[in-house]
């Protein structure tokens, strides 16, 4: 219970007593309620301070890793600041530089592992700072050339070695382009010479194809199906167009092309002529003691056909399944080619009749 001074004072005394602050009265008979929020209070200023100081530290971490040229960590600790705090101009001016030096830094770790294109990527980032737009762009112009000499020289050897001679050349074009755009390179003109070195072999080696697709024109013969719309092509060796009768094959396994609006095609077809049938519904190798046999027939029976001359039989096979047969037999120095049925028929296959699947397989590959 308070205490009343009142009472103890003598009657009409008067006692000036000192107003209570009322927010302390208001504290007094609130303090229990306020233990809660105080607690509160307390511990989101002690985030806020925290919060602070770990951006101080981190921004502080940040220069000093970039005063010890340790960018990979600079952009690290940077990157913290500047999620929380961009809008402070330092860190923008230290961000910008960390980011322009740790790009570069990347680029020529990527460039030493003959990854061009990421070490590109790296510089182009680095182009986009803004230190790299006001004294530094002379400086990437020539690390992205170079990286461009490389990647594209990389490409067009590839190109070469896979048979791609006009998409090599100009891929070396692109790579001499690069070298050519570059001031302060050392030894340029032995780059230049080697790139022109690489042009002139891939101008050559596309020469000597151009000589030998037209070369394969003059073996290679055509008839268009109007009905299907596709032109189907054959070696002369192998086929002769007589007649009525449509292409008499004079080949027992021959590799003749299909070309419609779609595309081409490549295929092996195997075929019997004779007096009587055999009826064969196996087909049997021997490659230089090597024995393959086919005797599942995915597209069902042989095609039968009895004309004036003779009977047919024939096959045809995917070229794209039995592509190692096919180059088997073609580098083959013997080979025997039995079709078994009811009777057989035994087939050695003849360097002419070999020559004739390797000019229609070049055919099928270089002539568009």
């Amino acid at each position: 219970m308070p205490l009343d001074l009142k009472r103890y004072l003598p009657e009409n005394e008067e006692i000036y007593l000192e107003p209570e602050n009322k927010f302390l009265s208001w504290l007094k008979k609130n303090k229990e309620n306020l233990i809660g929020p105080s607690i509160v209070v307390v511990l989101i200023i002690s985030f806020i301070v925290l919060y602070k100081v770990t951006i101080y530290n981190n921004y502080n971490n940040a220069i000093k890793a970039y005063e010890q040229k340790d960018f990979a960590l600079a952009y690290k600790y940077i990157q913290r600041v500047n999620k929380s705090s961009p809008e402070y101009k330092e860190v923008k001016k230290y961000n910008d530089k960390i980011t322009f030096y740790y790009n570069v830094q990347l680029g020529d770790e990527e460039y030493k592992k003959k990854n061009y294109q990421q070490s590109i990527n790296y510089y182009k980032t680095a182009y986009n700072t803004q230190l790299a737009k006001k004294q530094l762009s002379d400086f990437l112009k020539e690390r992205i050339n170079i990286a461009s000499f490389g990647k594209y020289s990389d490409i067009g050897f590839n190109d070469y070695k896979n048979g791609k001679y006009q998409e090599a050349i100009k891929n070396y074009n692109l790579a001499k382009n690069a070298i050519n755009s570059t001031h302060n390179i050392a030894n340029k003109a032995q780059f230049l010479k080697y790139i022109n070195s690489l042009i002139s072999e891939a101008q050559n080696a596309h020469r000597k194809r151009i000589a030998y697709i037209n070369q394969l024109k003059t073996h290679i013969i055509s008839q268009y199906d109007e009905v299907e719309n596709l032109t189907v092509y054959f070696d002369r060796k192998a086929v002769s167009l007589a007649g009525f009768l449509g292409p008499a094959f004079l080949s027992p396994i021959l590799l003749f092309m299909t070309k419609d609006e779609t595309g081409k095609d490549l295929t092996i077809r195997v075929s019997y002529f004779g007096d009587n049938w055999i009826f064969f519904n196996t087909i049997i190798f021997n490659i230089d003691g090597e024995r393959f046999e086919i005797s599942d027939f995915e597209l069902g029976s042989p095609r039968r056909e009895a004309t004036a001359l003779g009977v047919w039989e024939t096959y045809i096979l995917s070229y794209n399944i039995y592509e190692t047969l096919i180059n088997k037999i073609i580098n083959s120095n013997k080979t025997i080619m039995r079709l078994s049925g009811d009777k057989s028929k035994d087939y050695i296959i003849t360097e002419e009749q070999k020559q004739a699947m390797q000019r229609m397989l070049d055919y099928y590959k270089l002539v568009e």
